[in-house]
Formats: C-alpha cells, structure tokens, sequence
C-alpha cells in the first residue's frame, strides 16, 4: 500500500515565519490609537483646565502681593493665553496723600498686557515683556533674568506730563508738556548695586502752574504751606545719566532755559538692594526772569525773603536745593544746609572730641606727681 503526504510550500512566505509580520503591524497600530487618543485627552484636559482658571483670584493675588511690597494696586480680572500671554483688566493703583487732608490719587489703567517667554522658563531663565497703552502714550518694559545677571528696559514714550500720577499729586499744581524716559540697566549677580547702563530724560514744552492752585514741593519746608504760582514755561528738559558700579551720574547738568525761568540738576543717584532704599545726591538751581518777576509779584516776594541757605552766591542768581534722601521720601534742603548724613558725622566727631578731652584730663589727674630735687 502506497502513502502519501503533501507538506506546505514553505517558499509562499519568503522564508519568514508565517503570522510574526502581521503581530508587529497589528502592535504599531495600536500603540499609534493609543498615542493619538492620549494626545486628545491632554489637549482637552489642558483647555478645559485653561478655561477653569480661577482669573479673579489670580487678580486678587497679584494685587495682595503688590500691597505687601508697599503697592496699593488692584487688578479686576486676568485674561491667560495658553502661549505665555497674560492680560491685567483694569489696574488701579492708588497713591497715599503726599501730605495731610489730600485725597489719594489713583491711576486706572484698561488693559496691561505681559507677555512671558515659556521657552527662556524651560531653561530656568525669566524674560517677562510688558505694555500699557494710555489714553495718550505709551509705556513698554522688558525684565530679563539669566544665570549671572538680570536686565530691565524701561520706556515712555510721548505721556503726557499731567498722566504722570505721583507727579501731579505731589506739586499739585497744573502740569503741561510730553514726558519721554529710558531706562537700559544691567545688573550683575541680579543685584541693583553693581548695575551698569544709562537713564535718559525729556520733557518737552513744560509748564507748572495756572495762577490759581498752590504748587508743593515734597520735603521742601520753605513751601510746605504751598504757594499760588502763574503759568510758568520750564521749556524742554533733557538729560542722560550713565550708570556705572551701581551709580547714576549726570552727563553734565540736566538744564533747561525759558523766557520765564532757568533751571539745572547734577548729581548723583546710589542705587541700592532693595530698590526702594536708593538714594538721592542732587543739586537743584533755578532763577526766575526778571520779566517774570514784574508780571508776579508773589514770585519777587519768594525768591528776595527765601531763606538765606537757600541762596546761590555771585556770580549765580536765584536759589538753590539740594535733594537727598531714599526715592521713597526724598527730600529738599537749602543748598548750603549740611544733609542728615554730614551732620551725623559732624556730631560723631564733635563727641570723638569730647571724649578725647575727658580721657586726656582724666589721665591728668590720676597720674603721680613727679620727685622733687633734692629731696
């Protein structure tokens, strides 16, 4: 009897084992659904977190920060863009009284847009840009922050002088003119000490006054009552100050010459860590026109009854101040007054003095008598 068997063609699958091909598609294909529906899910999981921010209480938070740094600001609402963008809705800052019974200045801002580089944060780096368009103006910042060192760029560009919130509540009388500043800093090691680069300063066609409102000048105790003054045109003021080893100094004196007056400042300006503890060194002079004194005879009265120590010497006219103290409560002080800091080392010196003469008498007293001859 005769069998026979029949054994497949293995040559049907190109000397591959049948069905291990099939297994690996099969297995690509479920991990690319499985990609695919975990990709949906985190996009749907980051914007429907991204909706359920909880806005308000981003704003009150910013705004409990500010006023634990000595800021009154409050924000009503945050807009967050998924990309870095942020948006403050209607800022508020307010301003304490620069002197007792005014009412506290605010400044209203709609919208302050930050943006915030996510890439410079992935590698442990800050780079924050901010904007706030005014109703005339504009304000635009940078903050960088790297591994060794930070950065800040400031710029405002065509504000007018009377937008300027501090300003305005402190002088109280009427500002007029375009204000314009750039700030451009390097700082070293993130601190403010050691910064390097330049701040520069217009004002173009400036006036101060109306004939009616009293014009204060903070820290000043010669117009701490106020005084009405007519409209009186400054001219434009323009300065630069370059900043080297953590202090600002003028590039030559900031001036500026009117029909009504003269004005120039120099000085200095110790910047320090925190910023608020930066101190003013500066010299303030000004004269009033002759013309402007015929026209306003309060303006005579002032400058020919000012006080003595407020008095430039011949050749120079007019008077003179000097402005000291932190940036928070800086203060003026007639130009030939010794600021606190001179006369705590006067007093320092006259009690050394003192005490020198009282050790000197006491060793007198107490020392033998010398042997007389002969004895």
């Amino acid at each position: 009897m005769k069998l026979t068997v029949k054994l497949p063609n293995f040559t049907m699958t190109r000397g591959q084992v049948p069905g291990k091909r099939g297994g690996l598609r099969s297995l690509r294909r479920n991990l690319r659904k499985i990609l695919l529906w975990g990709g949906l899910g985190l996009v749907f999981f980051v914007f429907f977190a991204w909706l359920s921010l909880p806005t308000r209480a981003i704003a009150w938070r910013i705004g409990h920060e500010a006023k634990a740094h000595g800021y009154i600001i409050d924000v009503e609402d945050v807009s967050i863009s998924p990309f870095g963008g942020v948006t403050l809705e209607n800022v508020e800052w307010t301003f304490a009284p620069s002197r007792p019974g005014q009412i506290p200045t605010k400044f209203v801002l709609d919208e302050v847009s930050v943006d915030i580089s996510l890439l410079s944060l992935l590698v442990g780096n800050i780079d924050v840009e901010l904007e706030a368009i005014l109703d005339e103006g504009q304000v635009t910042g940078r903050y960088y922050r790297g591994g060794d060192e930070s950065t800040i760029e400031v710029e405002v560009a065509d504000v007018p002088l009377y937008g300027v919130p501090k300003a305005a509540q402190s002088l109280n009388a009427p500002l007029r003119g375009v204000l314009a500043i750039k700030v451009d800093l390097t700082m070293p090691e993130h601190k403010f000490a050691d910064a390097t680069g330049s701040i520069e300063l217009t004002c173009a066609a400036c006036t101060v006054g109306d004939g009616v409102e009293k014009l204060y000048v903070p820290g000043s105790q010669s117009l701490k009552s106020g005084v009405v003054i007519p409209e009186i045109d400054m001219g434009t003021l323009a300065g630069r100050m370059t900043v080297e080893g953590g202090v600002a100094t003028t590039d030559g004196p900031i001036e500026t010459k009117s029909d009504d007056v003269w004005i120039e400042l120099s000085g200095t300006m110790t910047f320090k860590d925190p910023f608020s503890k930066s101190r003013f060194d500066m010299v303030l002079k000004f004269d009033l026109s002759e013309k402007l004194q015929d026209e306003s005879e309060p303006m005579r009265f002032m400058i020919q009854t000012a006080n003595p120590k407020t008095k430039l010497d011949p050749p120079e006219k007019g008077l003179g101040f000097r402005l000291e103290g932190p940036v928070a409560k800086p203060r003026f002080i007639g130009i030939k007054s010794k600021s606190r800091r001179q006369a705590r080392l006067d007093k320092r010196a006259q009690q050394r003095a003192r005490d020198e003469r009282r050790r000197t008498r006491s060793t007198a007293r107490t020392s033998p008598s010398s042997p007389t001859k002969g004895g």
